[in-house]
């Protein structure tokens, strides 16, 4: 599935230029943990989150200042097209909750952790024992010890050393391809890594 199957297309956004009385009035009518903040072409500038409304001394101190002042720079922004396990993965890495969703470079969707978590209806704790049993133990013959899996939202976070990279390579896909699991990060090493980690320390 792509980010456009599950992002919300009917997005509250916010202008630049807007109070932050104004976005805070937004937050509690349409309640929402925040909004893209774009230019009257469409263009995402920021986001503005509830988050940022808590940290800004400018809505503490004058709710009638500008969006502009409070609002996060350094927005991710993801393609309508991208897959949804890429998608949540990018999300992971930046720890980031909604992020706004563009075609050619212009807003038509905002997508959450949430919205990518719902074709997956399957507990933490079911996807792990899934890993765990079907993944490592019957298909691949491996302890559960020697490789630790923790799930968190339907991403799958694996480290511990495994044997040759083939069978990382190998565990990677399959636990990607578990049912609920919406990315894979993999922190596995190999007994190649560790060759070449030895290497590099005796070369200094």
């Amino acid at each position: 599935m792509k980010v456009r199957d599950v992002m919300t297309v009917r997005v509250a956004t916010l202008r630049p230029d807007e109070a932050l009385e104004r976005a805070a009035a937004l937050f509690i009518e349409r309640r929402i943990g925040g909004a893209p903040v774009v230019t009257e072409d469409g263009e995402v500038v920021g986001v503005l989150s509830t988050s940022d409304l808590a940290r800004s001394r400018a809505a503490v101190d004058d709710a009638s200042r500008p969006v502009a002042e409070a609002m996060s720079t350094d927005v991710l922004s993801l393609d309508e097209g991208m897959e949804l396990s890429e998608a949540a993965r990018a999300l992971e890495q930046r720890r980031v909750k909604r992020a706004p969703v563009l075609r050619s470079g212009r807003l038509v969707g905002m997508v959450t952790r949430s919205d990518l978590l719902r074709p997956h209806l399957r507990t933490d704790h079911e996807i792990r024992a899934d890993v765990e049993m079907d993944v490592l133990v019957r298909t691949l013959g491996l302890s559960p010890r020697s490789v630790r899996v923790d799930v968190r939202d339907g991403i799958v976070h694996l480290s511990g050393r495994i044997g040759p990279e083939g069978t990382r390579s190998i565990l990677r896909r399959l636990a990607d391809g578990v049912d609920g699991v919406v990315a894979v990060i993999d922190d596995t090493t190999t007994s190649a890594d560790e060759a070449e980690g030895a290497q590099a320390w005796a070369a200094r």
